[in-house]
């Protein structure tokens, strides 16, 4: 499992199974991603039956779904005197 935070910052990197929290004061950043990535022998059926099995058992939860807040980035950075320039 792979943590980043909304700067796409490596926060946390684990291979064992296992309850793994993840909390602001871990991404430093209002948003995170997680990536689980499974490795699978597509030509073996026995392999690929283990690894749907594996990924059937994760699970994510939090106490409440919070908000999406979206900034207004266009303000905040504006490309606006770029686009106003005048090139010879």
């Amino acid at each position: 499992m792979n943590v980043q935070n909304e700067d796409q910052y490596g926060k946390l990197c684990v291979t064992e199974p296992g309850p793994y929290t993840i909390t602001h004061g871990l991404t430093e950043t209002r948003y995170a991603g997680v990536l689980v990535r499974t490795f699978v022998n597509p030509n073996d059926p026995d392999d690929v039956e283990i690894v749907h099995g594996l990924q059937a058992e994760l699970a994510v939860s939090q106490d409440s779904a919070g908000t999406f807040e979206i900034p207004n980035w266009e303000q905040q950075y504006s490309n606006n005197s770029t686009r106003r320039s005048e090139h010879s």
